[in-house]
C-alpha cells in the first residue's frame, strides 16, 4: 500500500521534528510540512512565531523569517515556496511532486 504525501510528511516530522515554518488556518497554527496542529492564535497558545518562518510573511527583508529560511534543506525550501505561492489547506496539493525524506 502506497503512503500519501501527507502520511510521508507526518512520518518525517515524527522522526525529525516539525518544520521551522507554519501556516495558520482559521486561527489554528499548523506545521508547514505535515499540517498537524501545533498551536493556535485564538487563545495565544503559539509562542513559536518568533522562531519559525511564515509563508504569509510579506516583510522584505524579514529579520525573523530570512535567517530561518536560509537553514532549510532542499525539501523544506520547496514546500515553503509552494505554500507561499499556493496557501492552501490541501496538503496533498502542496506536497505533490516533492520528495519527502532525507536528501
Amino acid at each position: 500500500m502506497k503512503n500519501t504525501q501527507e502520511e510521508k510528511a507526518q512520518k518525517y516530522c515524527a522522526k525529525h521534528g516539525h518544520a521551522k515554518y507554519f501556516f495558520v488556518f482559521f486561527g489554528y497554527v499548523h506545521c508547514g510540512r505535515c499540517s498537524e496542529q501545533i498551536g493556535d492564535k485564538l487563545g495565544g497558545m503559539f509562542p513559536g512565531a518568533e522562531t519559525m518562518a511564515s509563508p504569509d510573511c510579506h516583510a522584505s527583508p524579514c529579520k525573523v523569517c530570512d535567517p530561518i529560511i536560509k537553514k532549510f534543506n532542499k525539501m523544506d525550501k520547496k514546500i515553503f515556496i509552494t505554500r507561499k505561492r499556493h496557501p492552501t489547506w490541501d496538503t496533498e496539493r502542496v506536497l505533490k511532486g516533492i520528495k519527502i525524506g532525507d536528501d
